[in-house]
């Protein structure tokens, strides 16, 4: 991002940013914070997926966080991945595989569009930050990003589920 650039001028009027990733960029990152500072404004980043962001953010904030690692298991066709990961997710065909395991700062823009929820539980992890928090990618012909329920049917005596291990599509 150059100077004035799109993200300046949200933290400047105090918006929403709209992926975490960016954030993995030391420049972008401190660039977005000076400008919402600046303008007496806060940074506003989306949790997405990261489910107890609030938990991770006030555990760095008493000092208590001393580690922090996030896996994300996706089937191989699920990822839009660069370089070298995008090379070797391709030899995926029937044994999970794990793609990448280091800091998330490095993985941000080997697998921009993947791994927002990571980049959001590093910037949560505020004590922490994008270099020691650890990513690990892995690639699974076999995973379902279907959830699986069950429950009763109300009467009939058969259960019912939804998923691939149910019948679902």
């Amino acid at each position: 991002m150059g100077e004035g650039s799109e993200g300046e001028r949200r933290g400047s009027e105090g918006e929403v940013a709209g992926s975490p990733t960016a954030f993995a960029d030391p420049e972008t990152d401190r660039r977005c914070r000076r400008a919402s500072a600046q303008h007496g404004h806060t940074l506003y980043i989306p949790s997405g997926a990261l489910w107890g962001a609030s938990d991770i953010q006030k555990m760095a904030d008493r000092g208590t966080l001393k580690g922090l690692k996030v896996t994300m298991t996706k089937a191989p066709r699920c990822f839009r991945l660069e370089g070298g990961l995008a090379e070797l997710n391709e030899t995926v065909t029937e044994r999970r595989t794990v793609l990448y395991e280091g800091s998330v700062r490095s993985l941000c823009p080997l697998a921009p569009n993947n791994v927002n929820t990571m980049a959001a539980a590093a910037m949560a992890a505020h004590s922490l930050g994008f270099d020691q928090v650890q990513g690990c990618l892995v690639s699974d012909p076999h995973h379902s990003p279907l959830p699986w329920l069950w429950g009763e049917s109300g009467g009939s005596g058969v259960d019912q589920g939804y998923g691939e291990r149910a019948g679902g599509v």
